[in-house]
């Protein structure tokens, strides 16, 4: 047999074993019915949770916190109203980005590029950086697994939520050894979508010290030296404001870095 025939003889093979092993890889007709299934139920956890999140969002909005005192949180009712036993392990958001939740408006689900995108933990703020009219059912799917496995399990949000948003301001470096310290005046709110209620509430006030306390030289690098110190103790604020049974998953301060 010719070289040349025995090598089409080959390519013939392997294009119909090719065909054959994709063809046998097709979803049944039971198995697309079941997927498809699947994606609405996940599809339904989704915007059930989001209407809710944007339920609550639009309460604390409507509230008049300048004059609200200190609420404790109550670490062993969290518990019960969560169903867990030992500890709640939450997300941190910054407030005004949970405004989005309370908008249908596909124009308003955006990458957070502003100066306290910090303050959402980076996995929340990435899973809802679109609006569901922009991500694909996979895409979606996940969302729905880490709110039904994270978010919803453990009920509650920590809420970052500014006095003034515009008299808050990060810390900048002035010349080579003196910088405007950092500065955060409002609340971390323990918000239940579920309930559409505020659990417990404590007023925060959070800037740089004197001196600077960071895992980064300030020789080397003066304005992340900064950020860091200003985010270290944003996290000693949370913490400080939050009982033993609830801790932040969020990804700032010197704690988890």
């Amino acid at each position: 047999m010719k070289t040349t025939t025995r090598h089409l003889l080959s390519l013939v093979a392997t294009a119909a074993f090719v065909t054959f092993a994709f063809g046998s890889l097709k979803p049944s007709p039971e198995e697309e019915k079941k997927r498809a299934q699947e994606q609405l139920d996940n599809r339904a956890v989704y915007d059930d949770w989001v209407k809710k999140v944007g339920a609550a969002y639009s309460l604390v909005a409507g509230m008049n916190l300048a004059g609200s005192p200190d609420k404790a949180c109550d670490g062993p009712a969290l518990l019960k109203l969560a169903k867990e036993d030992y500890q709640l392990r939450l997300p941190t958001v910054y407030g005004p980005y949970l405004a989005r939740f309370a908008s249908s408006n596909p124009a308003d689900w955006k990458e957070d590029k502003g100066p306290w995108a910090f303050l959402t933990e980076s996995t929340f703020r990435g899973h809802f950086e679109k609006h569901a009219s922009a991500r694909d059912a996979y895409a979606l799917d996940g969302t729905a697994r880490m709110i039904k496995n994270d978010w919803q399990k453990f009920r509650f949000l920590i809420v970052l939520w500014p006095e003034d948003e515009s008299a808050n301001r990060l810390p900048k470096i002035t010349d080579t050894r003196t910088f405007d310290s950092g500065s955060f005046k409002g609340w971390v709110l323990l918000l239940d979508p579920i309930d559409k209620n505020v659990a417990c509430q404590k007023r925060i006030f959070v800037e740089n010290g004197e001196t600077v306390s960071s895992n980064e030289s300030f020789t080397k690098n003066p304005q992340k030296a900064v950020q860091n110190d200003f985010e270290n103790r944003f996290e000693a604020a949370i913490e400080g404001a939050l009982p033993p049974q609830v801790k932040s998953t969020n990804n700032m301060g010197a704690l988890l870095k």
